[in-house]
């Protein structure tokens, strides 16, 4: 008898994520490109008091920051996202569904990206994985620094 071998990954990169019937509540937003320099410059116009209510995380030419609905800010090509509610620690753009059952889809993106706790914020189109646990309290400091790179 053969052992039995691990399941091939799963094609999420080639699998739809079709709209949601009715958006997930805002938590964070994600901005890439041009898209996070408007976002970070939008961040520094903001009051140290509605800064301490996000917080967040940022890559070459991406930011990711978190928080209540409420103090999130708009900025032309930000990608808002929520909790999945079938699988909290999963969160996907909030007009998308996953293409897959939500647990199916967190084990398996908790699998391919080696991120075997905390939250997980899937982007499709292209598929990209974030863990959200490099999220930090926002500091000024540190977005005047992002925007000078």
């Amino acid at each position: 008898m053969s052992p039995v071998a691990d399941p091939p990954p799963l094609a999420l990169h080639a699998q739809p994520w079709p709209r949601r019937a009715a958006p997930l509540t805002p938590r964070g937003a994600v901005a890439e490109g041009e898209a996070a320099r408007r976002l970070v410059e939008r961040l520094l116009q903001e009051d140290d008091e509605a800064l301490g209510a996000l917080e967040g995380s940022a890559a070459e030419g991406i930011v990711v920051i978190r928080g209540p609905e409420i103090v999130l800010p708009w900025v032309d090509r930000l990608v808002y996202f929520g909790a999945e509610p079938e699988a909290p620690e999963l969160f996907v753009p909030t007009t998308r569904r996953c293409p897959l059952p939500p647990a199916l889809t967190l084990a398996a993106l908790r699998r391919a990206s080696g991120q075997a706790q905390g939250a997980l914020l899937a982007l499709p189109d292209p598929l990209r994985v974030l863990p959200l646990s490099t999220c930090r309290a926002l500091r000024r400091a540190a977005l005047v620094a992002w925007l000078s790179r």
